[in-house]
């Protein structure tokens, strides 16, 4: 028996991203893939979202936040669930609240409640889904060609910036600016950040 070379499954692919007040609070889970994009918000409905390109629900607590988590993954049974840094913050964060407001977090396959350890020193941690992938974007990177022991841009630069050309230049957006900044070896000629 042999492989198809040709054959390429169609995985349905989920990248989740939460936001959260300066102390951790949950407000916002964001979902994209399976053919939707969709935002639960927390508190009541304000201002108009007839112009917003996605599916937006506003949720009274944070239990019903993380129900309807679950309800979207029960419904979309998604192959994988990817994002950066979604094991190390937010899937963390979804874990802490789903613990503290005692609601499990079933991101698995059938219901599964997401499985969740941290590392010895509690500095770094590892979550699983029964039947799907969890791919974070920065253990990715970190694995796929250097090994970076932390994802900041002055340890990440150093080996990258060797190989860029001196004509790279990138846009830079408003979060990038003091990166951008610092990172000038001429006029517009910046090395992204963390890459």
């Amino acid at each position: 028996m042999k492989p198809d070379p040709d054959y390429r499954p169609n995985l349905r692919l989920v990248s989740l991203d939460i936001e959260t007040t300066a102390q951790g609070d949950l407000y916002s889970i964001a979902l994209e893939g399976c053919g939707e994009r969709q935002v639960y918000m927390l508190g009541p409905p304000n201002g108009d979202d007839s112009q917003v390109d996605f599916q937006l629900e506003y949720c009274e607590s944070r239990t019903l936040l993380l129900k309807k988590l679950n309800d979207w993954f029960a419904r979309h049974d998604p192959d994988a669930l990817i994002g950066w840094n979604v094991v190390q913050f937010d899937l963390r964060v979804l874990h802490e609240h789903a613990r503290r407001l005692g609601v499990p977090l079933k991101l698995g396959r059938g219901g599964e409640e997401m499985q969740w350890r941290e590392h010895g020193n509690g500095n770094h941690y590892f979550a699983s889904a029964a039947g799907r992938l969890i791919i974070d974007g920065i253990e990715a990177l970190r694995s796929a060609t250097w090994s970076f022991p932390r994802s900041a841009w002055k340890t990440s630069r150093k080996p990258c910036s060797a190989r860029a050309s001196p004509s790279t230049t990138l846009p830079a957006h408003g979060r990038n600016q003091p990166y951008v900044r610092r990172g000038q070896t001429g006029a517009g000629q910046v090395q992204p950040q963390g890459l």
